[in-house]
């Protein structure tokens, strides 16, 4: 009797259930218009603020994109202006420099020679000298006729050459410095022939 009173029981207990569910579905079913348009609505504003999330953020990118152009026009700019600077004011300096010690290099063998020593190698590394020289200047003026006269013109390539001539122009540069420094030795080494000689 106990086992048949907990199976009625159970069994009493399982149709409550059934029924609680069955009574839930059928509120659902009913609701079921209403919570569409809920849910739609849900959706709607969702949507909404999706829209509105784009559209601020395309903002955003657009301000940072106009500003990355306008950082680029600066930077083509300061480019531009570095670049004839260096190479009017510096590599002129150097050319100029390097011209008056070439000249003065020059009266030393001359004042050599008229002595009667023996001047060809220091006369052979200026040479060498005169002739790089020409040709740093060359490099310099095919660097300066590179550098646009806008900042819209000034491209990666553009870039990329300039630096390149300048490069070049500087071991140009460097070549004609080390010649004279190897044409003022051969100088000083007939001077201390020469003291040698004396005593």
């Amino acid at each position: 009797m106990k086992k048949d009173i907990g199976l009625v029981s159970m069994v009493f207990l399982m149709g409550i259930l059934m029924l609680g569910v069955g009574t839930k579905a059928f509120a659902e079913v009913n609701l079921g218009v209403n919570a569409n348009a809920g849910i739609r609505a849900d959706m709607k504003a969702n949507l909404d603020q999706m829209k509105a999330e784009r559209e601020t953020f395309r903002q955003k990118l657009m301000t940072e994109k106009e500003d990355f152009r306008k950082d680029i026009a600066q930077r083509r700019s300061v480019f531009r202006e570095r670049a004839q600077k260096m190479l009017t004011e510096r590599f002129d300096m150097a050319v100029k420099v390097l011209e008056s010690f070439q000249a003065r290099i020059q009266s030393r063998i001359d004042k050599q020679k008229a002595e009667g020593k023996d001047t060809t190698a220091a006369q052979a590394s200026l040479d060498a000298a005169k002739i790089k020289l020409t040709e740093a200047k060359a490099k310099i003026a095919e660097v300066k006729a590179l550098i646009p006269d806008s900042d819209v013109k000034v491209t990666a390539d553009i870039f990329a050459n300039i630096k390149l001539g300048a490069r070049d122009a500087k071991d140009l540069l460097k070549e004609v410095h080390q010649d004279m420094v190897t044409a003022i030795t051969s100088l000083k080494a007939n001077n201390d022939d020469n003291q040698g000689d004396d005593n």
